[in-house]
């Protein structure tokens, strides 16, 4: 099965993730059933919150599907608000892996999601830990995987210095030709300045409200034209 990851939540996750799924095949085993199923093609759909109802529901029946608690885990991710369930549950899914299956795909996939969730709950030093981790002891003759582990370490370690160096940064509303009444944020600005690209969580078309009364985020640009932002 393929199963597709947001293209939202954020560049660097999306990337990293999406590399390291196409490299797993999500076991088969017997015990999973319907919800299990369901569960996926929801996730498939971007309709998380029906992925994390089917997929407790697997859960209960049979808490041994390890598979679950990673899709549970990039859920609870992909929600926006609950980054803290997604640390519980994927760390869960790695205290019921057995011995033998601490240097399969999908051990690797439970601590690399586990990571990128600490990075986002702006966690570096723990996040390090598990790059670090995978790194040494987890070698594959696979450049793209090496090289990916380094890249996160990289971020890790320049996240820690930039924790320890706040800068203090003045916000302010460009307007109802850019701004919205949803949350609108993360703007980057070309380096011509003659765009502006940001993430807002207002309606847009094919995207569903969710449970907080906003939208799935989606990138926006903006052009500047006589000095202003349209």
């Amino acid at each position: 099965m393929c199963i597709k990851y947001p293209i939202y939540l954020s560049a660097i996750l999306v990337l990293f993730i999406c590399f390291f799924a196409e490299q797993t095949v999500v076991a088969q085993r017997d015990y999973l059933d319907k919800n299990y199923h369901r569960a996926l093609e929801s996730f498939n759909d971007q309709n998380y919150h029906k992925a994390i109802e089917e997929l407790n529901k697997q859960l209960e029946t049979y808490p041994q599907c390890i598979e679950c608690y990673l899709f549970l885990g990039l859920s609870y991710l992909n929600t926006n608000t609950v980054e803290d369930s997604a640390v519980i549950v994927l760390k869960t899914g790695l205290k019921k892996l057995v011995l033998t299956e601490e240097s399969t795909d999908l051990y690797i996939d439970l601590q690399l999601t586990l990571a990128k969730t600490l990075q986002v709950l702006l966690k570096p030093d723990q996040a390090l830990a598990i790059y670090t981790k995978l790194k040494t002891h987890f070698v594959r003759d696979d450049d793209a995987y090496m090289q990916n582990l380094d890249k996160e370490i990289s971020a890790c370690e320049n996240a820690k210095i930039f924790l320890a160096n706040p800068i203090e940064l003045t916000i302010t509303n460009l307007g109802p030709s850019i701004n919205s009444e949803f949350d609108d944020h993360s703007p980057l600005v070309s380096v011509f300045e003659d765009k502006l690209y940001f993430t807002s969580r207002r309606k847009a078309k094919k995207l569903y409200m969710l449970d907080d009364g906003q939208y799935p985020e989606k990138v926006y640009v903006s052009n500047k034209k006589d000095g202003n932002w349209e």
